[in-house]
């Protein structure tokens, strides 16, 4: 019998093993899907010793991946960005550049019109 909920799924897009440097032990989520625990002969149940080993591991993911989460938050709040809103820097360069290339056109008119009168 397999862990598992049958998600099919065996990557989180934004999980990068890199991220737990020297960590060889990291539970990817393939693993959680696919992990069988040994049942136990002479009673109803699974090998308590695996059970906590794998438990430990899952602890251990978690906790690397929410300590990640929350320094990614801190950096994000120095960037003055608003949290609530990912695309908000994308949406301010985009203004940005528009208002670069809209003033560049007047010059180059007032330019193209400036020869065209003399």
């Amino acid at each position: 019998m397999g862990y598992g909920h049958g998600h099919g799924t065996d990557t989180i897009p934004h999980l990068d093993l890199g991220m737990f440097p020297g960590d060889r032990d990291v539970l990817t989520p393939a693993e959680v899907h696919h992990t069988i625990f040994t049942t136990v002969r002479f009673r109803v149940g699974y090998d308590p010793r695996e059970v906590d080993a794998f438990m430990a591991r899952a602890e251990a993911t978690v906790g690397a991946l929410l300590r990640e989460n929350g320094e990614l938050r801190a950096q994000l709040s120095r960037t003055g960005l608003p949290q609530g809103d990912p695309d908000a820097g994308l949406r301010e360069a985009h203004r940005q550049v528009s208002d670069d290339v809209q003033q560049a056109i007047d010059r180059y008119r007032d330019r193209i019109q400036g020869i065209l009168n003399a």
